[in-house]
């Protein structure tokens, strides 16, 4: 539609600098040139569907040389586009619109070249990025794990019922963290779903001593959120502020919308800790790292000692999640 109409402008200026600008001695142009294009076009798509590599694989010369002769070719079969008869005292000049002609047809294709590229750099920018994504969970799923494959064989001898719902609640952790794995994108209510399983599982691991509230804040049920992100946190949670200590301990997540962003904060009972001494354990790089990805200047991930224990807290954009986005994941 563009590059006819750009030609139909410039056949305009040159008929009104004829003084013939009528109706009649533009309506042929026009449909000249809409039919050529359209038909050009037409004839490329065919050949792209019949012979792919041919246009979509083949080289830039390639692809201007078959562009060159399909529409030159056409516009030769409907030429002149203005009828030259009416002014027959006026040369035929036939270089300059065949030079204009060609240099349209590079920058067209030029253009095809550079989007194709472009898009080819795009598509493996997401190959890497979900190659990184892929690998993160798959460093993260063995620790929780480990930890419960040993606690059920310690309590194999010690507390055999016990073992047995545990094993219940692995496989309903398992289910669930398998479900999500292949989701790019859940919902925070199935995010919050997943670490609930998780938690009563440690719960049952450390004897009770574990207190957790989960709390999915109101309006934040169907914010999207990357798969398996909050796994990671708590682990660490667990690691650091709870395993080590043989006193009660507690674990509180949230969410809650502000200004357009989802907040969501992991709060711990462990001891206090020097903010800018802290080391970067394994849970909490997988989280940094997960969440750069999918936000990579639109995100803000802290953690910070308070007077009750350690604050995680999570900012990222509050975008709601449709049943749209399970089907494109």
């Amino acid at each position: 539609m563009i590059w006819p109409g750009i030609n139909f402008v410039l056949t305009c200026i040159g008929l009104y600098s004829l003084g013939e600008i009528t109706f009649d001695s533009l309506l042929m142009p026009a449909l000249k040139l809409w039919f050529v294009f359209a038909f050009a076009f037409c004839v490329l798509k065919t050949i792209e569907v019949v012979s792919g590599k041919l246009l979509r694989s083949g080289s830039f010369f390639k692809r201007l040389f078959i562009h060159s002769i399909i529409i030159i070719g056409l516009l030769s079969l409907v030429s002149p586009i203005v009828d030259v008869a009416v002014y027959s005292d006026m040369p035929r000049v036939i270089v300059v619109p065949l030079a204009l002609l060609l240099l349209q047809i590079v920058l067209y294709v030029t253009a095809l070249h550079i989007y194709e590229q472009q898009q080819k750099a795009f598509e493996t920018q997401l190959i890497v990025k979900e190659s990184e994504l892929n690998a993160l969970r798959a460093q993260s799923n063995p620790h929780f794990l480990f930890n419960t494959l040993n606690l059920i064989t310690s309590e194999i001898i010690e507390d055999p019922d016990n073992a047995v719902e545990i094993v219940y609640d692995l496989s309903d952790l398992l289910r669930t963290n398998i479900a999500l794995s292949t989701q790019s994108f859940t919902s925070v209510s199935e995010e919050f779903n997943l670490i609930t399983l998780f938690l009563t599982l440690q719960q049952k691991r450390f004897k009770d001593r574990l207190e957790y509230a989960v709390d999915t804040g109101e309006g934040t049920q169907n914010v999207k959120i990357p798969a398996l992100l909050l796994q990671p946190a708590i682990e660490n949670a667990i690691k650091h502020a709870v395993a080590p200590y043989p006193g009660s301990a507690s674990i509180q997540v949230t969410s809650t919308i502000n200004d357009g962003k989802l907040i969501i904060e992991v709060h711990d009972s462990g001891p206090a800790f020097e903010d800018d001494r802290i080391i970067e354990h394994e849970g909490f790089r997988i989280l940094r790292k997960t969440l750069a990805l999918h936000y990579p200047d639109n995100h803000h991930l802290s953690l910070k000692s308070s007077e009750h224990g350690g604050v995680l807290r999570i900012i990222m954009p509050a975008e709601v999640y449709s049943l749209d986005q399970l089907d494109e994941d």
